[in-house]
């Protein structure tokens, strides 16, 4: 099951990912960790980066520009593995 969340039309926010390994001993080390924001009509990229990363947290910053369905593709790094996380962003009209 996909996640999602609902923004306004017109909200800028952050959406944030822990990363975290199974062994809580385990150091990860997060070599990367990029991002796209693709509206889902069209398939077109809307904003893609590259996350803030502390470490543990990656943060992404997102001002969707209309209404309507995107997907949040977020490609992570922690070699030797990569890993992806999907998030269904739905943006509504303004009450």
């Amino acid at each position: 099951m996909i996640e999602s969340r609902t923004f306004l039309l017109g909200e800028e926010k952050y959406i944030d990912f822990m990363v975290c390994s199974k062994d809580a001993d385990e150091t990860i080390v997060i070599t990367e960790a990029k991002y796209k924001l693709i509206e889902h009509k069209t398939e077109s990229i809307e904003s893609e980066g590259v996350c803030q990363n502390d470490g543990r947290c990656l943060r992404v910053f997102l001002s969707p520009s209309h209404k309507g369905l995107y997907h949040l593709v977020v490609n992570v790094e922690i070699p030797p593995e990569k890993l992806k996380a999907y998030i269904d962003i739905v943006v509504k009209e303004r009450d």
